[in-house]
């Protein structure tokens, strides 16, 4: 697919002739994209050019890098925290603000925050003004750190330990979406997949770049194992059963470390890109592999079930179950966590 071997050059995995002329044709391109990128925050961090401020507090969860880093994950648990916790606004009322790229995390997100409401639409200021008329008090703009127009309160980056910033070259020679030196605008850095030994050298680093912002580690937590019809499975359930991993997911390696955590036996990776939508071939060429070796269930993520409920029919008629397995990040220090990002909202 065109789209992963773009991403496969920009993560130095394509390294034959043709891939080196095209990698020298990226950076090129890459040199005025920094060019474009730097220029714009400059023009909003200076009030050239406006920024639009709602009487809600604003939160921003984003990234500074191409890919998944968990985003959805947070922005759920920071829903469900500040409808819940008395954190001294006026009604703790939440609107979740997504640009909307596919339905699986439309979904998702509607089916998990009950007491939120979901806006979908590439127009943040109009969704943050329907936001308002809904008489919502917090606004959570998932991956907002490149959207410069809303202002915001709180800008909460997340950096995955695994892979924090590629090759270190913007896109799309490389994965970054800004410069490093942007880290210093953002309020709170959290490292997700802190269990990666390289995790203390990231912390050193990111303290460098910038010394004023806090920086939170997190891993996953393995919450519930379900099946198509919504009915839980038993951790230990899943041990004795010979699985297949399948995940259309930015970040891979972390839905597989906490599929192992749980026990489960992994004797096949089925990765797609991310945001794949799934077609009727490639459910059938899966069932196929899986049906080769003798493997009798798929576990998933919750945004890939979405999706792929849709094809339990002819999954079952393989004799294969599919099952989602559900996560939440676990923050260390997570008092020290809130009191921060509590503060930011109030001050």
């Amino acid at each position: 697919m065109l789209r992963q071997y773009f991403i496969d050059l920009a993560t130095d995995k394509e390294n034959d002739a043709v891939a080196s002329l095209a990698k020298g044709v990226l950076f090129v391109l890459s040199l005025f994209y920094a060019v474009a990128v730097v220029t714009t925050r400059y023009l909003y961090k200076e009030g050239i050019l406006d920024r639009k401020k709602f009487a809600c507090k604003v939160i921003s969860v984003g990234n500074i890098t191409w890919g998944g880093t968990g985003k959805t994950p947070l922005v759920i648990y920071l829903a469900k925290k500040l409808s819940t916790v008395n954190c001294q606004l006026s009604t703790n009322k939440v609107a979740v603000l997504l640009r909307g790229y596919g339905n699986d995390e439309r979904h998702l997100l509607k089916e998990k925050l009950t007491d939120a409401v979901v806006i979908v639409g590439r127009d943040r200021i109009k969704g943050a003004a329907e936001a308002m008329k809904l008489q919502r008090d917090i606004v959570i703009l998932d991956d907002g750190f490149q959207h410069w127009r809303l202002a915001r309160d709180v800008d909460i980056l997340m950096v995955d330990a695994l892979c924090p910033f590629g090759n270190g070259m913007l896109i799309p020679r490389g994965i970054l979406r800004e410069p490093l030196s942007s880290l210093k605008n953002s309020d709170i850095v959290i490292l997700t997949n802190a269990f990666a030994a390289a995790t203390p050298l990231l912390k050193v680093r990111l303290n460098k770049l910038s010394p004023k912002v806090q920086i939170f580690e997190s891993t996953y937590k393995a919450v519930s194992l379900k099946n198509v019809d919504e009915g839980g499975v038993d951790f230990g359930e899943i041990s004795a059963r010979r699985c297949a991993a399948l995940c259309a997911i930015g970040n891979r390696g972390s839905f597989y470390n906490t599929l192992k955590e749980i026990g489960a036996r992994i004797e096949l990776e089925l990765p797609y890109p991310d945001h794949y939508d799934y077609k009727i071939s490639d459910v059938e060429e899966i069932a196929d592999k899986c049906s080769s070796l003798g493997i009798s269930t798929i576990v998933t993520t919750q945004k890939d079930m979405v999706k792929l409920r849709s094809y339990s029919l002819q999954l079952s008629a393989y004799s294969l179950q599919l099952m989602a397995l559900e996560v939440e990040p676990e923050i260390k220090d997570e008092d020290r966590f809130l009191a921060r990002l509590y503060s930011l909202l109030n001050s």
